[in-house]
């Protein structure tokens, strides 16, 4: 396809010899003695190349640069003046506009000829450059948000969709951290799901899996704050972290939980009480300088080994005066 190349003059003459030098070398060439019609132009069919006449009657070439240039779609079109003057300070004004090169009058064919070629070759490679770097920019937003992706997933369990013990790792020191700073309870609890080995082997390990996506349900589904975490543990265990949380409502909400696996009345028959249910251990502390994190997960363990060890299904609380019994069990 042939460059399209827009000459704007209000001599005609000038127009005619433009068009037929450069329609001679192969070029499309369309013409406008008129800024209005130019614009017009400009709008239909955008041209690669404008040769612009410095001075029109209707409105001065440089001011009809700037027009031009204001567009953000007619910004990449390279411009060049056609003048009879060769003032420095005119040329100035009309490269601060926006021009790339001058010709002066009268026109020679050559000149001509080789600065349309060399304007229009420069732009190509100009576009070319500019698609690879809008390639470049649009790949690497791709990777940003692929990265993000895959960052978020590094914190999710696959197979339940909650998160994975890395993210209960990284959330539980923040919130240690932030509760010994302000000096506000933070509470633990961590569930296992009752004799989830013997529902595997009855069951198979594919029921086992949708098992353990329903409990994670279930667990998401009852806490009620942004700032409350429920993870996967390991296995079937899983864990909830409830910053700025006391030991009653810590409580209550694990007894929410295991009440609402239990009202789900999922068949177990390798179960005491043969339906799917949890067991539950309960820590809660205000963390201060002599206190470790690794305690209030020792204290979880210990009263979900209590409640494992009492008949199971239920909820079972454990206290700073049972760290020693911790240490020594």
């Amino acid at each position: 396809m042939n460059n399209l190349v827009l000459s704007i003059d209000d001599d005609n003459d000038i127009l005619r010899l433009i068009s037929q030098i450069l329609n001679g070398s192969g070029y499309n060439v369309i013409t406008a003695d008129k800024a209005v019609d130019a614009l017009r132009i400009l709008e239909e069919k955008k041209p690669d190349i404008i040769l612009l006449d410095v001075n029109m009657p209707d409105i001065n070439g440089i001011d009809l640069l700037k027009q031009i240039k204001s567009r953000k779609i007619f910004q990449d079109i390279p411009v060049i003046m056609v003048t009879v003057e060769s003032d420095i300070n005119t040329l100035k004004l009309a490269f601060d506009a926006g021009a790339v090169d001058y010709i002066t009058k009268p026109i020679k064919a050559v000149e001509l000829i080789v600065r349309v070629s060399s304007m229009l070759k420069l732009k190509k490679e100009m576009d070319v450059r500019k698609e690879r770097e809008q390639r470049l920019a649009e790949i690497t937003r791709e990777l940003a948000v692929k990265n993000r992706i895959l960052k978020g997933l590094s914190f999710i369990d696959e197979l339940t969709g909650i998160g994975n013990r890395r993210l209960f790792d990284m959330i539980l020191e923040k919130e240690w951290k932030r509760a010994k700073r302000y000096l506000q309870p933070i509470s633990l609890i961590i569930i296992d799901i009752d004799y989830f080995k013997n529902f595997n082997d009855t069951y198979g390990h594919l029921k086992g899996d949708d098992c353990l996506k329903t409990v994670a349900k279930v667990l998401s589904k009852t806490i009620k704050r942004p700032s409350d975490i429920v993870a996967r543990y390991g296995g079937e265990e899983f864990a909830v972290i409830l910053p700025d949380t006391n030991e009653e409502n810590a409580v209550k909400l694990a007894e929410d939980m295991r009440i609402g696996i239990e009202n789900l009345n999922i068949t177990h028959i390798s179960s005491e009480i043969k339906i799917l249910t949890i067991s539950l251990g309960v820590a809660s502390v205000i963390p201060n300088q002599n206190l470790e994190m690794s305690f209030l997960i020792l204290l979880a363990d210990r009263a979900l080994y209590d409640a494992k060890n009492n008949g199971r299904n239920c909820v079972k609380v454990a206290s700073l005066n049972d760290i020693f019994k911790t240490k020594i069990g």
